[in-house]
């Protein structure tokens, strides 16, 4: 299953909305012609807003912020609107989506033109404002994720435009899959007025009927285009191109994967099953209602009537995690090839060792069909991360969130691992016992080696004066082997037991 993207994750989100409705009245052939455009364009941005704007979204969250200029006539105007929003210089961690609609023209050229209030057609040049000049602001700043949707007549030029201008991007976010732009149109044809937009209400209808089954927070790319791919009427709707990033199997590959420039519109948020500090590698409820309790659980399909729990064909790997969990050693690992089950394995574990779930009424029988030497002991597991993804900073800071509840400090000198062991120190002497952690997904770290080096072995290797590890650890690991689970831990210490 996919990582799910945290809301905590990213920091501002905005929408950008350049849409140009009040054109001159000799743009239209009549009165009626300039009125039908106006509504028209309201209309579409109504809908971007319906799945975007948070002071729309059902969850506020997920929501993004509207910005857009105002009295807008001029190509200095809307260059202006771009310095005053500090687009060209949005932060990392920041999410951006924009909608660009309105007239638009490329005169036989590989440029596409929008078309402004005061725009001269005779003189584009000059007096409309060159598309891709946009798109490259957003896509050369330090953002992330960007989302493009250009609505304008023969915008699929910008293939050609964007592939010239985005040469002189840094090879880093050329190699970006995560900056996405896609038109309503080809670089020949002009798309009617609300064909994108009646489009996109389609595929939010899509995922909010139920049985479409994406209950994520968020959607992948690869959702995205196949919820339209499985909607889309040609005689009523838009014909989406995408035009960055070049297609690729790599590009694919991450496009499966959820953005946060997608959030679900039929999300709705669930209580999580456990605390906070397990969260992120124990079971969500989607997982626990509709994946274990009918694959996993050893059933081809959901049972009607039968809610007994099953979990087999793993039993030696449970119970081995078990007894670790239950006794005193410093590090077990995991490992199997992917898809062999050890994240389902650690998830297993961490979800069973969570008071929250314990106490929690709706899944008692998975408690009372546990058998007793497989069930993990309550508290036994203090904190569970994931380092898919991570770097070794971001995933040992939110280690130390997971352990004490807060961020940790800032400063020159303090490093997040050394005030992770401190806190082990003090909660070993405090409570009389170590510190349990789950890392899962190691391999898959951005930087394993790091997160190895600068995390995982200086906690493996921290023991009290009286032979006790400081952190016992449970870790996943991919490897190409059939999966095992085997113990380790650093220098052999008194009364440790070598596997």
């Amino acid at each position: 299953m996919s990582r799910p993207v945290a809301d905590d994750e990213w920091g501002r989100r905005r929408l950008v909305e350049i849409a140009v409705s009040e054109y001159d009245r000799d743009t239209h052939e009549t009165p009626q012609d300039h009125e039908n455009f106006r509504t028209g364009i309201e209309a579409q941005v109504a809908v971007v807003e319906e799945w975007w704007a948070a002071d729309i979204t059902c969850d506020e969250r997920r929501g993004f912020d509207v910005v857009k200029p105002k009295g807008m006539r001029t190509v200095s105007d809307l260059r202006s609107f771009l310095d005053e929003e500090d687009l060209a210089d949005a932060d990392d961690d920041e999410v951006l989506v924009a909608y660009i609609t309105g007239h638009g023209v490329s005169r036989g050229s590989e440029i596409h033109f929008l078309l402004l209030p005061d725009s001269d057609r005779n003189r584009v040049l000059n007096t409309a404002f060159q598309t891709a000049e946009l798109v490259t602001t957003l896509l050369d700043s330090r953002a992330t994720h960007v989302l493009v949707m250009v609505d304008s007549c023969f915008s699929g030029v910008l293939r050609r435009d964007l592939s010239r201008r985005l040469a002189a991007l840094s090879d880093e976010r050329r190699g970006l899959k995560s900056l996405v732009v896609l038109t309503s149109a080809d670089e020949y044809t002009s798309p009617r007025l609300e064909a994108f937009s009646r489009l996109l209400k389609a595929t939010m209808t899509h995922f909010r009927t139920q049985s479409a089954g994406y209950a994520l927070p968020y959607l992948s790319y690869e959702d995205f285009f196949t919820a339209m791919t499985k909607v889309f009427v040609p005689s009523l709707m838009a014909d989406v191109q995408p035009v960055w990033p070049e297609e690729s199997l790599q590009r694919d590959k991450e496009h499966q994967e959820p953005s946060p420039c997608l959030p679900n519109p039929a999300y709705t948020a669930e209580p999580d099953v456990v605390e906070p500090a397990r969260s992120a590698v124990a079971w969500s409820p989607a997982d626990l209602d509709s994946y274990w309790q009918s694959r996993a659980s050893g059933r081809p399909s959901p049972t009607p009537g039968v809610t007994d729990w099953f979990f087999t064909g793993r039993t030696a790997q449970m119970r081995r995690v078990t007894e670790f969990l239950a006794g005193d050693e410093g590090t077990l690992i995991v490992t199997g090839e992917a898809g062999s089950g050890k994240s389902a394995l650690l998830a297993r574990a961490v979800t069973l060792s969570d008071a929250r779930f314990r106490a929690d009424e709706t899944y008692r029988h998975v408690i009372e069909a546990t058998e007793p030497d497989l069930l993990v002991p309550e508290g036994a597991i203090d904190a569970a991360v994931l380092a898919r993804n991570a770097d070794t900073d971001e995933l040992t800071a939110a280690l130390y969130e997971a352990l004490t509840g807060r961020p940790p400090e800032r400063g020159a000198g303090v490093r997040t691992a050394d005030l992770i062991l401190d806190h082990a120190l003090e909660y070993l002497r405090r409570e009389g016992r170590s510190l349990t952690v789950v890392v899962d997904g190691i391999d898959e770290a951005r930087n394993p080696t790091r997160t190895i080096t600068d995390l995982i072995r200086p906690l493996s290797e921290q023991w009290s004066d009286d032979g006790r590890p400081a952190v016992r650890m449970l870790l996943g690991v991919r490897s190409a082997h059939a999966p095992v689970a085997g113990g380790g831990g650093g220098p052999p210490r008194p009364g440790s037991q070598p596997e």
